[in-house]
């Protein structure tokens, strides 16, 4: 009988008593509740974290856009530029023809009195 008084003894002390069930009650519930915090904090990270990603790309696209800009403008002034030069050799172009047909006509007509003149020796001569 003694054995079973120990067991008896020995079971008794093994099984909680009622302020300890509701400790451990509360604990569960606190544990709980920690572990719901702990999800939504883990929630809003991945939101906060996709909300950066998203701000880096649109940073990315407001860097693209403003090198796009400048890009822009050089081209608009490099085809300013680039007429202007088409303009200026057109002119250089034309006034060389211009002054190369004058150089031939006074060639042309240097040629026509030096035969003049030959043609007028050579009667004299004759």
């Amino acid at each position: 009988m003694k054995i079973f008084q120990r067991d008896t003894v020995s079971s008794s002390e093994s099984a909680p008593t009622f302020a300890e069930l509701f400790e451990i009650n509360d604990l569960k519930a606190q544990v709980q509740e920690k572990d719901t915090v702990i999800l939504k904090l883990g929630e809003k990270l991945n939101s906060l974290s996709g909300d950066v990603k998203v701000r880096k790309v649109k940073r990315k696209v407001e860097e693209i856009e403003t090198l796009n800009l400048e890009l822009d403008h050089k081209v608009t002034k490099l085809a300013a530029k680039n007429e202007h030069l088409k303009q200026t050799y057109k002119q250089l172009y034309d006034s060389i023809k211009y002054s190369s047909v004058q150089s031939k006509e006074q060639c042309d007509d240097l040629i026509n009195k030096v035969n003049l003149k030959s043609a007028e020796v050579s009667d004299l001569n004759a």
